[in-house]
């Protein structure tokens, strides 16, 4: 078993309050698959901004799906600062990057993270461009390959106000996911950030607030 980092509460705390939120939240998104039975779903998990908490809340959620029974994928194209692996403590040396510019085999770049039922392709080697890779026909290729291979796919993207890359992916995308941090995310920023994905021909399915304080009901 692989060490796992302290920030997936879902793993780590079952009878947390914050664990029942993300249950909440796969049910959403469960409910809000296409009625496709042979085919799984792409769930574009952004921000409007930096440090908003995209990849806690993509990787709680990627474990409180898995845990449910379906088969899930976590892919990073946040290709400029990945940390999914960081997550799961594991190497960043080879993946999505590599795999888009040979073009060869992606099974060999995805790995199991340490929890039933979910995968990780990291983001891999470093790169210049980034947007133009997440643009490309192997990309848009890998995807449509992948959800005949998993229940659920999640993207983890840079945030839609800094690059283009979220725009670039969503439109591949069965909806997208907006994370908002409580007490900081900027109003207009966030409207802006769901106009723009909307415009690349996205669907926004909601937002996920996070770190908002949690009081017990006496």
């Amino acid at each position: 078993m692989l060490p796992l980092s302290n920030v997936l509460i879902s793993k780590l705390n079952p009878a947390s309050p914050i664990t029942e939120s993300f249950r909440l939240l796969r049910t959403f998104l469960k409910n809000g698959r296409p009625k496709q039975a042979e085919k799984g779903s792409i769930i574009l998990v952004s921000s409007a901004g930096k440090q908003e908490g995209k990849t806690t809340v993509l990787t709680n959620m990627a474990v409180s799906l898995a845990q449910d029974g379906n088969r899930v994928l976590m892919i990073d194209c946040h290709l400029r600062s990945p940390s999914i692996n960081q997550v799961f403590q594991l190497p960043n040396q080879k993946g999505l990057t590599n795999y888009l510019r040979s073009g060869n085999d992606f099974e060999k770049y995805i790995v199991p993270v340490g929890v039933q039922n979910l995968f990780l392709l990291p983001a891999g080697e470093a790169t210049d461009n980034p947007s133009e890779l997440l643009s490309s026909r192997v990309m848009i290729k890998l995807l449509e390959d992948l959800k005949l291979e998993y229940d659920m796919i999640l993207l983890d993207s840079p945030a839609v106000l800094s690059f283009t890359d979220a725009q670039v992916l969503v439109s591949h995308c069965d909806g997208a996911t907006l994370v908002v941090k409580y007490g900081k995310s900027n109003r207009n920023a966030v409207s802006k950030a769901r106009a723009l994905l909307e415009s690349a021909g996205g669907k926004v399915l909601g937002v996920v607030i996070n770190q908002t304080e949690w009081r017990r009901k006496e």
